[in-house]
């Protein structure tokens, strides 16, 4: 999650405020999805502790809300604040929202160790592609 964001983003967020014709907005705009960024992280420091606690444990309802739920939160609050930045909302944050979906949908067939093994995954995964398509970007220009 740190790679996400402080890795491909951070700096070009603080860019874009301070060369903005209305920095206040903008300012607005990033104090609201951090919301949804810290959520995320709150949530998935929930699950850590729910897979220390009982790392072979099947998902119910409300442990596969916490497992799926924090980089789905995750993610959508970076996209969010990409959008801001970039002015546009990166496939790879869709993707990985769409591919926690499909975790939580098997949440209840698997334990809560695999599941966060294939949430770290996931988050990686965004990172790299996200990453990748900045340094090509970056190359580019």
């Amino acid at each position: 999650m740190w790679w996400l964001y402080f890795g491909t983003s951070s700096a070009d967020g603080s860019h874009v405020i301070a060369h903005s014709k209305d920095p206040g907005r903008i300012g607005a705009y990033f104090h609201y999805v951090h919301v949804l960024i810290i959520a995320g992280i709150i949530v998935s420091a929930v699950g850590n502790e729910l897979v220390i606690a009982h790392p072979h444990g099947h998902l119910e309802l409300p442990e596969i809300i916490v497992m799926a739920g924090a980089p789905i939160a995750y993610l959508l609050g970076n996209g969010l604040y990409k959008r801001v930045v970039y002015g546009r909302f990166p496939p790879s944050h869709l993707l990985g929202v769409l591919a926690a979906c499909v975790l939580g949908a098997l949440g209840a067939s698997l334990d809560l160790l695999t599941t966060n093994i294939l949430t770290t995954v996931l988050i990686a995964c965004v990172a790299s592609w996200d990453s990748a398509r900045l340094r090509s970007a970056r190359a580019a220009a």
